[in-house]
């Protein structure tokens, strides 16, 4: 019987002074990061454990996920899994997997959906979606994107775009999205597509924001439509951060954990800080987000054939 089992006895107590670990699979200081910074604190108090966060940065965010795929499965070894390495990478670059994520690893519960931000620099005749897709449609191969980097949702919400719109635009990938909006800021690349932190450029007149990635507009981002609802319907592209264990932790072990995460992420400070940096808290089952992610594995497949982005 595995520890997270145990009545209150010695055992349970050793167990209680044995930290788990919680891997995130970037450096400190991005949004996985921050959501198990937020959540980790909660989770360890519901628990009665110490929760140590792991920064096991590389490959995109795969070299965490592996680590945890062949960890022990006792309960003790948590992963922040994203939509980069659980849904696209399965697809995009199969060959640099170890780990299958429907198979090497069992869902806790979603943490937060983040919806991505379509942005313009304030030069680009183009104040709305119709009129940025009109554009370039008029000025075919003209005009190119920037993302935070090739493979990242941000780079497929662009190639998702172009499919829909029909349109042709030249993908600029970046190494991380401060670098692609300091340049799209100074006018050096003219259309982004970026995680919520373009946000406060934004609000401060120095770019232009045209809609949001998600399906419907997300609680954090309530004054900008959906690309949608701006002329491409059905267009969704929303990211998403989510905790596994690795696969065959015992059910029981992985309710408790869910128990935990859940009653964390439901918490008003949490939800409040989460929202703040542009999450929104999403708790869901083990089973609600192991559907999701079969779907979302499908989803971003057809995108990546469609794009004739599939690694070779």
């Amino acid at each position: 019987m595995t520890a997270l089992l145990l009545p209150a006895s010695a055992p349970a107590q050793a167990f209680r002074e044995r930290p788990a670990r919680l891997v995130v699979p970037f450096p400190p200081g991005g949004g996985l990061d921050t959501l198990a910074r937020t959540v980790a604190p909660r989770v360890s108090e519901i628990l009665g454990q110490p929760i140590v966060i792991d920064n096991r940065s590389g490959a995109a965010g795969v070299i965490g996920v592996e680590i945890v795929a062949r960890s022990a499965p006792d309960g003790h070894t948590i992963v922040v899994g994203s939509s980069g390495n659980m849904s696209i990478a399965p697809t995009l670059n199969p060959k640099q997997l170890s780990y299958k994520p429907m198979t090497d690893l069992a869902p806790v519960s979603m943490g937060v959906r983040v919806s991505s931000v379509l942005v313009v620099h304030p030069s680009l005749p183009a104040a709305n979606v119709k009129e940025l897709v009109a554009l370039a449609r008029a000025n075919p191969g003209k005009y190119a994107f920037a993302s935070g980097g090739s493979g990242t949702v941000l780079h497929l919400a662009g190639e998702l775009f172009k499919l829909q719109a029909k349109i042709d635009l030249l993908h600029v990938p970046y190494k991380g999205t401060g670098p692609a909006i300091t340049d799209l800021i100074a006018g050096q690349v003219l259309i982004m597509f970026s995680d919520p932190a373009v946000l406060t450029y934004v609000r401060a007149g120095r770019l232009r924001g045209l809609a949001q990635t998600s399906a419907t507009r997300a609680p954090s981002i309530p004054e900008l439509p959906t690309i949608a609802e701006s002329g491409l319907a059905g267009y969704n592209a929303v990211s998403w951060y989510g905790f596994f264990v690795p696969s065959g932790t015992p059910s029981p072990v992985v309710e408790k954990l869910n128990g935990a995460f859940v009653r964390a992420l439901r918490m008003p400070e949490v939800v409040a800080q989460l929202s703040a940096s542009g999450m929104d808290a999403a708790p869901s089952s083990p089973s609600e987000l192991g559907q999701f992610l079969k779907e979302d594995i499908d989803r971003w497949a057809r995108v990546i054939r469609e794009a004739g982005l599939q690694d070779k």
